[in-house]
């Protein structure tokens, strides 16, 4: 399996309601840069299985956009605040 990679997920949900439910899935796997714009450190399967989730909440008329970003990608991204620096990878988080 291949290692994890940054991807850029943005969406446009026409419903509130999907809206709402898309956005509580989003927050579940990366980081909410603009209102409908998340940065998400992923693998293959990790990103089939987040756009699967959303695909059974849109409808037609919404659309989801996901782009792999490659590592000078990554390096070459620039924000307005500091906040907005993608690190090279996520923080790691322990359970006690």
């Amino acid at each position: 399996m291949r290692e994890k990679s940054w991807h850029l997920v943005a969406y446009d949900v026409c419903d509130p309601a999907r809206l709402r439910k898309v956005g509580r899935i989003m927050k579940g796997y990366g980081e909410r840069k603009q209102f409908s714009v998340y940065c998400c450190y992923l693998t293959d399967r990790g990103r089939e299985r987040l756009r699967w989730e959303i695909k059974k909440i849109m409808k037609d008329e919404d659309e989801l956009l996901m782009i792999e970003l490659c590592e000078n990608c990554v390096k070459r991204l620039k924000s307005t605040h500091a906040k907005g620096a993608w690190p090279d990878e996520p923080a790691s988080f322990e359970v006690v």
